[in-house]
């Protein structure tokens, strides 16, 4: 199919390198999550520590279901 449309060829050229960049992204998204996750349970402490492990493993369980 040929578009003589410059924005498709634009896309064309930025899908590869979308492509390439979409699991650091994701990746990014996880380890930042597990980061706060354990920053925060030493910054409030050992008394809530349960529960932000609890909403850590749910976070971790959701990130699954979407696959």
């Amino acid at each position: 199919m040929v578009v003589n449309d410059p924005w498709y060829d634009a896309l064309q050229a930025v899908q590869p390198v979308w492509e390439a960049i979409q699991p650091l992204i994701i990746a990014g998204f996880a380890i930042g999550v597990v980061f706060a996750i354990v920053f925060g349970a030493i910054k409030i402490g050992w008394r809530f520590a349960p529960y932000v492990f609890i909403g850590a493993m749910m976070v971790w369980i959701l990130q699954y279901l979407d696959t």
